[in-house]
């Protein structure tokens, strides 16, 4: 550990360089180092990425309150991805989703499948696109395609990889636009929070958590916390909580296994929509309230 002055709402980082490295390689980037960050900020406590490998089963951030000792705590952090679509929600983070194209008129909206590679397919995508303006194909709202009745060019955008499409043949606005999704692409307008919660019970409990709640029971400290990256791969009723803040808050008080204490959801790719929950603050969003710059 290191003597220098501590930045306040920034955590220390004990990895290694290959660590750090290894890290920020992964489709959603060092998402470690997000996590503290933001816990830094919400809790205005002294926060480091603690792994270093040199003990087995040492947790990721370690929680230090200097003036109140007793609170101190121990956090792990997870994500919630689906491996098929992790590599596509990179390529579709910072500004990937949203294309412009002369050769379009038309708005147009595609939902892809994993299996999409836009790279080398992308012309023909735009050619396809091209030829349904022609033809005067119009859907306003998402059209899944049909291998069964779907035209030649809406089944060569289906070979493609393009599972959904919609276009906005009369805003002039969005003319030559493409916007990229990967599914689920949207939902209810209302908020779903008993899907939400049904969800949330499930991962908690998965096995995918076990390691991680294992680690925290280890610890034996008073704050266990778990700070979980959503990717865009889950259901409509998560992403949808962590999307739109103007739908508010869940109202329900989660059923935290006994091994944690304090949650956090994010969604990625970060930086997105942060709740979290704490036993003496019930749900809150930490970007109103941080403790620290």
């Amino acid at each position: 550990m290191t003597d220098e002055p501590w930045r306040q709402g920034y955590p220390r980082d004990r990895r290694s360089e290959s660590q750090r490295q290894q890290a920020a390689s992964s489709p959603f980037g060092d998402f470690e180092f997000v996590a503290g960050r933001v816990v830094a900020r919400a809790t205005g406590a002294r926060v480091w990425i603690w792994d270093d490998n040199s003990q087995p089963k040492m947790p990721d951030l370690r929680i230090q309150y200097p003036h109140a000792p007793e609170l101190d705590g121990y956090g792990e952090v997870v994500m919630a991805v689906n491996a098929d679509h992790a590599a596509l929600d990179r390529k579709l983070a910072g500004g990937g989703s949203l294309r412009r194209e002369s050769s379009l008129q038309w708005g147009w909206f595609l939902t892809l499948s994993p299996k999409i590679r836009l790279d080398r397919d992308w012309k023909a995508i735009v050619a396809s696109l091209a030829e349904l303006e022609r033809q005067g194909f119009d859907s306003p709202t998402f059209l899944p395609i049909d291998p069964e009745t779907g035209s030649v060019e809406l089944l060569a955008l289906l070979d493609l990889g393009v599972t959904e499409i919609a276009s906005a043949a009369s805003n002039q606005a969005l003319s030559g636009i493409v916007e990229l999704f990967t599914p689920p692409w949207g939902g209810k307008v209302a908020p779903d929070w008993e899907g939400f919660q049904s969800w949330l019970a499930n991962f908690l409990t998965s096995n995918t958590v076990a390691n991680k709640r294992e680690k925290l029971a280890a610890t034996g400290t008073p704050q266990r916390h778990l700070f979980v990256g959503i990717s865009s791969a889950m259901p409509w009723a998560v992403l949808h909580a962590l999307d739109y803040p103007s739908i508010g808050l869940p109202l329900f008080v989660p059923q935290l296994p006994d091994e944690l204490t304090h949650l956090w959801l994010m969604g990625l790719p970060a930086p997105s929509r942060c709740i979290s929950w704490w036993p003496d603050r019930f749900w809150f969003d930490p970007q109103s309230r941080w403790a620290t710059l």
